[in-house]
């Protein structure tokens, strides 16, 4: 809503002021763009709402407003009225975020005895009952790491109209988006603790979720308004209308299973002693997830206010 308004009040002055505004500055030069020449631009949304928080004591770091990342704009002057356009939006990013945490367990311990033996009274099974337990605690730090990358270029004409220096923009454009994810989870404790009871002798942690590559392929239709504040200088916004069809191959989800390990114990057979962390064994496994596809209508509002330099 916030974001909404500041465009609002933004086309408003620029409608204003354009009114009494000539088409060339003090020293001659053309504010509009002409034939043949080029533009660059960015997407500054929050560069401008940092720059207007401080006026307010509100200040928070620039953030990039596109979806997929870093929005950089480009355009070809077809004539004065029309042009080619770029876009192409880029965003790499990893996250982690590590949670301190105190764990209590149980060491528990068995009376091993002799439940069969051959017959030379040699015993071939052991039984075992738990005796006793001794709680622990332990301090550990778990640790999340998210890393995503995003790339989404587009390729469209756009035609303008007007006779100020507020210029109306409408055309379409094509575009394809690549989209992956993936998530890693570090323990910082042994899974072998959650195992020291023989009745529950198994667990099962996640280790890394990836998710498959997702592609996109999508057309829309936009209008917008630029105006220009300097000669060959512009503050533009946008509003679209698109299709697209996404799809998303297998992704995979890592776990870390902690299992007993079958007649492999340091127990003194007889007496009464701890079960040992050496019984379990640790290994991954790796299970696949499937596909997916989407199709989607609706609109947007990409590049909410660009800056963009003509030459």
């Amino acid at each position: 809503m916030k974001k909404i308004f500041t465009i609002s009040t933004f086309l408003m002055l620029s409608i204003t002021i354009s009114l009494a505004q000539d088409l060339t500055s003090k020293k001659g030069e053309n504010y509009l763009p002409e034939t043949d020449e080029w533009s660059i631009g960015y997407d500054a949304t929050s560069l401008l709402n940092y720059v207007g928080n401080l006026l307010n004591s509100n200040t928070t770091a620039p953030t990039v407003s596109s979806p997929y990342g870093t929005a950089a704009y480009g355009k070809k002057m077809i004539d004065d009225n029309s042009a080619w356009r770029v876009r192409l939006e880029f965003g790499s990013a990893s996250n982690s975020v590590s949670t301190p945490k105190t764990i209590t367990y149980n060491d528990y311990y068995y009376d091993v005895t002799p439940e069969v033996v051959d017959n030379f009274g040699n015993p071939v099974q052991y039984g075992s009952v738990i005796v006793d337990s001794e709680e622990r605690t332990l301090e550990a730090i778990d640790k999340v790491t998210r890393s995503n990358f995003d790339l989404a270029i587009w390729l469209g004409k756009e035609w303008r109209r007007g006779s100020t220096r507020l210029q109306g923009v409408y055309g379409a454009e094509v575009g394809f988006g690549l989209h992956s994810l993936s998530t890693s989870y570090e323990y910082g404790h042994d899974a072998s603790i959650w195992a020291r009871d023989l009745y529950t002798p198994i667990l099962s942690r996640i280790e890394e979720v990836k998710s498959g590559s997702a592609f996109t392929l999508a057309s829309r239709a936009f209008i917008g308004a630029e105006y220009f504040v300097l000669p060959k200088i512009s503050l533009g916004v946008e509003y679209g209308w698109g299709i697209g069809i996404s799809s998303q191959g297998k992704g995979s989800t890592t776990f870390q299973n902690t299992t007993i390990i079958e007649n492999k114990s340091d127990w003194e057979f007889g007496g009464e002693q701890k079960i040992s962390p050496d019984t379990y064994s640790t290994i991954s496994e790796t299970v696949d997830t499937g596909s997916s596809s989407s199709f989607k209508i609706g609109h947007d509002l990409r590049g909410a206010i660009a800056i963009n330099l003509y030459f």
